[in-house]
């Protein structure tokens, strides 16, 4: 079949196939801009006055009807078209500045709605600074320890981290991808603060949490790996320190628990192994994992416990135990753990 084009209206059939990806790829239509292919339509119907939904104007640009209607949809919805007055089938183009203010006007609203509940909740809550300051002055039970609650721990660690000058140093168990957490470190590291942390092991198998440590190794961060690690902590420039324990946590100016704290990290930051942005899964650290595994085995713990202890998947701890009996020769967990414990492997 002859399709009659006229000059300068004709799209090529690859373009058509990018749009149609396009549309399906695009899952919020507030996000699309405009292509190609909405800017030829709201051309022809200026040029010709308006465009209609129909064969004789889909033949003019070469395109489909269905493709035509979905293209003057999203112009209708751009605020780009309007239907005409006297044709039922018709849509005129309308004035790209008019579209601009009828699209963004309401978002403007919502912005200056949204500036002034911040500017009212900062008002309200930061009145009651004072108060805060003046108690935390006064002598308390406890003195320089405050605990936490699960809603404080994030807000503890935000406002440490944003008064760290000179160093802060990490055990992280489990928060390795957390955007949050994330963020503040690499502030941290944007105002030259020097960052050192220790996750799991299994931060290496992990695609989400591996691509989350890169960015921070990217930055400027130290990191390194371990199997066993305590519960999560903090410290920052060896003088306060901020520890969790499911969920909710404690803070301390303490600067004798804050160094020691900091010594508890040197400790098994000398342990763990260093991270590479060049690594792949577990490589370089598969015989430390079978050796953390033997360990636990030889002391009776299920599957389940192991690998809570280890932070990996169940699946993938049996995988692990599976091939260290076949490489033991033994017919049970318990003969495994035994076998690697006469012949040494539990020992470091």
């Amino acid at each position: 079949m002859t399709v009659h084009q006229l000059p300068g209206e004709s799209i090529l059939a690859d373009r058509i196939d990018d749009h149609l990806r396009h549309l399906r790829l695009a899952p919020d239509p507030e996000r699309v801009v405009v292509c190609d292919l909405t800017e030829a339509v709201y051309q022809y119907a200026l040029r010709r006055g308006s465009v209609r939904v129909g064969a004789e104007c889909a033949a003019d640009l070469d395109l489909p009807p269905h493709l035509l209607e979905d293209l003057v949809r999203r112009l209708i919805e751009l605020r780009l078209l309007r239907p005409a007055t006297r044709d039922p089938h018709g849509y005129v183009p309308v004035d790209p500045q008019v579209a601009v203010a009828a699209l963004v006007s309401p978002l403007e609203g919502e912005i200056l709605h949204r500036r002034d509940r911040i500017t009212s909740i900062r008002e309200q809550l930061g009145g009651l600074a004072p108060l805060y300051a003046d108690a935390r002055q006064a002598p308390a039970p406890g003195g320089d320890f405050r605990a936490l609650a699960a809603g404080e721990v994030g807000g503890a660690l935000a406002l440490a981290t944003a008064d760290c000058a000179s160093e802060l140093v990490a055990v992280r168990v489990g928060d390795e991808a957390d955007d949050e957490t994330q963020a503040r470190d690499l502030a941290a590291l944007e105002r030259g603060v020097r960052v050192r942390v220790v996750y799991q092991h299994r931060v290496r198998a992990d695609l989400r949490a591996r691509a989350a440590v890169k960015r921070l190794v990217a930055a400027g961060a130290q990191v390194r790996t371990s199997n066993l690690l305590p519960s999560p902590f903090q410290v920052h420039d060896t003088a306060t320190a901020i520890a969790a324990w499911d969920g909710d946590g404690v803070q301390t100016a303490n600067p004798v628990l804050a160094g020691l704290l900091q010594q508890v990290f040197e400790c098994v930051w000398d342990a763990s192994e260093p991270y590479t942005t060049a690594e792949n899964g577990y490589e370089g650290i598969d015989d430390v994992i079978l050796r953390d595994i033997t360990k636990l085995l030889a002391e009776g713990m299920t599957d389940e416990t192991i690998a809570r202890r280890l932070g990996m998947s169940v699946r993938a701890c049996r995988r692990h135990i599976a091939r260290l009996m076949r490489n033991l020769d033994a017919v049970s967990r318990f003969q495994a753990g035994t076998r690697a414990a006469s012949v040494g492997l539990t020992s470091a």
